[in-house]
């Protein structure tokens, strides 16, 4: 993942005459990324302490520690949605709305 941002970054930096085309494709290659990052975050522990459980029987896992990484894996479920949404303008500015957010650099902000 760290590679994939470096390479977008390289590509905004180098071309300053990118296409809208261009833009949208970034725009979702860094959403991907980030999902994925989500993802992995969530559900490496889980799968980590399960392979530990697996391999070695006679190992003391916690159980406070087991069911902190069941329910961090299983909040992966929540965060996907509110992703999708953020990636929404009219969500975002709806929300920036509705708690009172009207930093003037938003105005000037450029959408994709």
């Amino acid at each position: 993942m760290p590679f994939t941002f470096l390479q977008i970054h390289r590509l905004r930096i180098h071309h300053s005459h990118i296409t809208p085309s261009c833009l949208q494709t970034i725009k979702a290659a860094k959403s991907l990324a980030v999902i994925v990052c989500l993802f992995t975050m969530s559900w490496i522990p889980l799968y980590t302490i399960n392979t530990i459980m697996f391999i070695c029987k006679d190992c003391y896992i916690p159980e406070l520690l087991l069911k902190s990484m069941i329910v961090l894996s299983h909040a992966n479920s929540a965060w996907n949605p509110a992703l999708y949404a953020w990636g929404l303008r009219d969500f975002r500015s709806s929300l920036r709305k509705l708690f009172g957010f009207r930093a003037k650099w938003h105005a000037h902000t450029v959408q994709v």
